[in-house]
Parts: structure tokens; C-alpha cells; sequence
């Protein structure tokens, strides 16, 4: 499996035109014969975007926390879960997009953002997933001091 990072440029907000470049990068890593395309996060801006894009060429799989008519309910923070979700897709591309930004308790961000990471990737490799393509939002180590404060390569984690 080959891991792409997308990197944010600095002082990048809002979320928006963060998502709208990972976007943007992700669909260069699409190729035609990867028949299998997995979306985490397939109900959120960017999920649903890159879902609406990848059903052109190819089988699409999406999942949500909230199960709707394009995507499977799947906790990331349940490995199980992700087993399922990524089995028969041996040579297919993973876009991992889900990811908490706003918790009610701090823990969740681990939980989710690090732990659920881990656990949608060891899945990919154990299925035989041929690329991920990880994206995060504006808030990788938490929130902002202030409303008006931006992470850069400079801010104190």
C-alpha cells in the first residue's frame, strides 16, 4: 500500500479551503483500475463530494456513523467495523475522510482521529488495499486558544 499525505499549507482556514485542495488531491490518485473505491466520512462535505466524483468508473463504498442510501454505518474506533467494511477490495484505493473536529470530551479526538485512523488502515493493509489517501481537517492537534487564532507550522501543540 503506498500512503499519500495531503499537507496543509500554513495558516490555512477555514475548513473549507483546506477540504476543497484535499479534494482536488485526492482525485489524482484515482486510477481507472482500481476497481474498489472506500470512503470514510462519505456523508460529511468532502466524503460526499469525493463519493458523488469516484461513481463515474468502478464499484464505490462508503461509510458513516450515520447510515444513509450511499454509505454503511461503521465506527472507525471499532476494528471489526472496518474489517468488514474493507473486506473483497484487494487492489482498490482507500479515501479516509472521517475524522472528528468538535468533540464534546478531548479523548475523542484520539479515539477517533488517531486510534480509528489506525484501525481503517490496518484493515486496508490486512484486505489488500493498494493506496490510502488520508485527509484532516484545519484542527489535527486540537482546538484553537481563541476563535481567531490559526495552527501553522509555528503554534505551541
Amino acid at each position: 500500500m503506498t500512503l499519500v499525505y495531503s499537507v496543509q499549507a500554513p495558516s490555512v482556514n477555514p475548513q473549507g479551503s483546506v477540504m476543497a485542495i484535499a479534494y482536488r488531491n485526492a482525485m489524482n490518485f484515482v486510477s481507472k483500475s482500481m476497481t474498489v473505491k472506500l470512503v470514510t466520512g462519505a456523508n460529511g462535505w468532502l466524503g460526499s463530494s469525493l463519493m458523488n466524483a469516484l461513481q463515474k468508473d468502478g464499484e464505490i463504498r462508503g461509510a458513516d456513523l450515520i447510515n444513509s442510501n450511499t454509505s454503511s454505518k461503521i465506527d472507525i474506533r471499532n476494528s471489526d467495523h472496518c474489517n468488514v467494511f474493507c473486506q473483497n477490495s484487494k487492489g482498490g484505493v482507500l479515501f479516509h475522510t472521517a475524522g472528528i473536529i468538535h468533540p464534546e470530551k478531548v479523548k475523542d479526538f484520539y479515539a477517533i482521529n488517531v486510534e480509528g485512523t489506525r484501525n481503517i488502515l490496518e484493515a486496508a493493509v490486512a484486505a489488500g488495499i493498494k493506496r490510502a489517501v488520508i485527509v484532516s481537517s484545519n484542527s489535527p492537534c486540537g482546538c484553537n486558544p481563541k476563535t481567531g487564532d490559526l495552527f501553522d507550522e509555528s503554534s505551541p501543540f
